[in-house]
């Protein structure tokens, strides 16, 4: 159910610029897979006149797709829809990461929440403009982010240094990768890449001995596909120094547990 939402005003503040905030390419985009999707809360983000700037937060244009929504706790509605960001499994993989951030969240009334599903995918334009719209909102008195693809919390200026100061495509840092030690081997899978509207990645089996190329190999993976690359079942994996035999399965959907995404599997060969 959505919630009654304060009106948001948005003014973009353009200035002659002798070259265009950059729109990013997709090298290797041929037709889209999946919409991309972005939700990401920013904790103590008070809901004012947001000012957009294309010299500040590099950004040219509201993404067709973008929602941007304000909370306060004191809205009893609001209140749980708030706090139940922070509790559970959830909200205890947050407090492991940083306890006193962690504390400080809890203890914020207001959260804006940037999310949306975005269908124009051969640039990642609506990425920039989205990470430049997160920015302006964390200017406004912001405590903490989560972005909640990827389960990560950071403060205000570790999210600007890891995401927006680069103001180029850095895929890597959207995805988180996980082991999990399994009976046949090493489980290595990310989260995160519903960012790109593209699949995880799934390695299944690998011997631990190999898992330092497994990671390289699920590296690429992000890469390429984070650039457009259309993923497929049936591509054979061949790399110096992994035994052949290895292919890539399309697997997975949203409702899927494990990543909540499709993914790309590849099986360590039997």
């Amino acid at each position: 159910m959505r919630l009654t939402l304060a009106v948001i005003w948005i003014f973009i503040i353009s200035y002659p610029l002798d070259v265009k905030a950059d729109i990013w390419g997709r090298d290797y985009y041929t037709k889209p897979f999946q919409p991309a999707f972005i939700f990401i809360a920013i904790f103590g983000a008070e809901n004012s006149e947001l000012k957009l700037s294309e010299v500040d937060h590099n950004i040219d244009q509201i993404p067709e797709g973008v929602d941007i929504a304000f909370y306060n706790k004191s809205i009893p509605e609001q209140k749980d829809y708030i706090e139940g960001f922070l509790t559970g499994t959830m909200g205890q993989l947050l407090k492991t990461q940083s306890p006193e951030l962690y504390q400080k969240t809890i203890q914020t009334n207001s959260i804006a929440i940037v999310s949306g599903e975005f269908k124009d995918v051969k640039s990642l334009t609506y990425l920039k403009n989205t990470i430049g719209i997160i920015k302006a909102i964390t200017e406004e008195g912001a405590v903490s982010v989560i972005d909640f693809q990827i389960a990560r919390l950071y403060t205000p200026d570790q999210w600007s240094d890891t995401f927006f100061e680069p103001r180029r495509p850095s895929p890597q840092k959207h995805v988180f990768l996980m082991y999990s030690p399994e009976k046949d081997g090493i489980w290595l899978h990310s989260r995160g890449m519903r960012t790109f509207g593209m699949p995880d990645i799934s390695l299944v089996g690998w011997p631990e001995k190999h898992l330092h190329d497994g990671h390289k190999l699920a590296r690429r993976f992000i890469e390429i596909y984070a650039k457009g690359k259309f993923p497929e079942s049936g591509i054979e994996i061949k790399v110096e120094g992994l035994p052949r035999g290895m292919y890539t399965q399309l697997k997975g959907g949203y409702d899927n547990l494990d990543f909540n995404n499709f993914y790309i599997e590849i099986q360590w060969p039997k």
